[in-house]
């Protein structure tokens, strides 16, 4: 099993500047183990930026850090 992260991009440094974190989604297939190549996306900017910090993430999307 592969996972491929986009990497960081503009609207990744804007929401530094907010000090917000995108968060990626990995599929559920490639949790469970099987194999193969997937590639996780990245949270739209919006909803990153206008999500409250303390408040969790939904299920499958995780911090790269």
């Amino acid at each position: 099993m592969t996972i491929i992260i986009p990497p960081p991009n503009i609207f990744d440094k804007i929401a530094d500047i907010f000090g917000k974190k995108r968060a990626v989604y990995i599929p559920d297939e490639a949790v469970q183990g099987k194999y193969g190549v997937y590639e996780a996306r990245r949270e739209n900017i919006l909803l990153a930026l206008l999500r409250p910090a303390n408040k969790p993430l939904p299920k499958g999307w995780q911090y790269t850090d």
